[in-house]
């Protein structure tokens, strides 16, 4: 109801009812899941709180492919018009950059853009709008466009922290994300109780002028974000830039730090898909 969708369908084959879930949360770009042994749904939304942290120190066997596909200029997309006695209907919808008719993908006369000649067809089952269908278009055009990589890793039992659609944070050397991660060695405290710095595990480099940042995953799992005091060189040791109060949340001992300039110290990624592995590993 708040994307304004809806699903409307005559079931007349047979089906599963997993199946049929599936196509009714399909229009509300859904798929069925499980949550803590409950059935539920995982959507495609916006998300600000991270699941889990992933560095090399939490997982290994990272690997990544990039797909280049031939993108069309354009989505043909089928569908039963209720506006037209629910018969088969199409509604074009343009890539950005390309027009149809002389027109963009909003309707907006572009004499600029190139026609679109490459099409691709979509069907879409329990859509009988055509605003509908013109949202769920952009929406493929937009996947397509921005998400070709996918990122696989291997972890133990810290994978247990997340599900299929969440949010996870990532910090690796092999695509470069984030400029270092590891553990906690040690707190550095003054003389009033609030944490001054850290003593890491190993060693972070930092260049003068840059600003850096560091993430930490503490006790409970929450994500914790502070500024650092940049240090020219190579060092085991870090200044923060706020002290934290003891009755604030705080690293300790062992939790784990990503380090990088500010705002890239890890890679915001979605779990697209989880495979259990032996001894709680997935």
């Amino acid at each position: 109801a708040t994307m304004g969708v809806e699903c409307n369908m005559v079931l007349d084959t047979q089906g599963t009812v997993f199946q049929r879930c599936a196509d009714v949360a399909a229009t509300g770009r859904a798929t069925p899941g499980m949550r803590d042994g409950r059935h539920t749904i995982v959507r495609d939304r916006r998300q600000s709180v991270p699941a889990q942290h992933f560095t090399p120190r939490n997982s290994r066997g990272f690997r990544g492919r990039k797909a280049f596909p031939d993108l069309p200029h354009a989505l043909r997309i089928t569908f039963l018009n209720a506006e037209k006695g629910y018969e088969r209907d199409e509604r074009l919808v343009a890539d950005d950059g390309y027009a149809i008719d002389g027109k963009d993908a909003f309707g907006v006369a572009r004499p600029d853009l190139p026609e679109a000649e490459i099409f691709e067809t979509l069907e879409l089952l329990g859509v009988t709008k055509a605003d509908q269908a013109w949202r769920h278009g952009r929406y493929m055009i937009a996947v397509a466009r921005l998400r070709p990589e996918v990122y696989e890793l291997t972890a133990d039992f810290e994978a247990l922290a997340c599900e299929r659609g969440d949010l996870v944070l990532v910090s690796h050397d092999v695509p470069m994300w984030g400029a270092g991660a590891g553990r906690i060695v040690r707190q550095v405290l003054d003389t009033d109780g609030n944490l001054v710095g850290l003593e890491l595990d190993d060693s972070v480099t930092m260049d003068a002028g840059q600003q850096y940042c560091m993430r930490f995953r503490l006790a409970d799992g929450t994500s914790l974000l502070r500024p650092i005091v940049t240090a020219e060189g190579i060092s085991t040791s870090v200044t923060l830039s706020q002290p934290i109060a003891a009755v604030d949340p705080r690293p300790a001992a062992g939790d784990l730090w990503m380090f990088g300039p500010v705002g890239l110290e890890t890679r915001e990624l979605l779990v697209k898909a989880i495979d259990i592995d032996r001894d709680l590993a997935a």
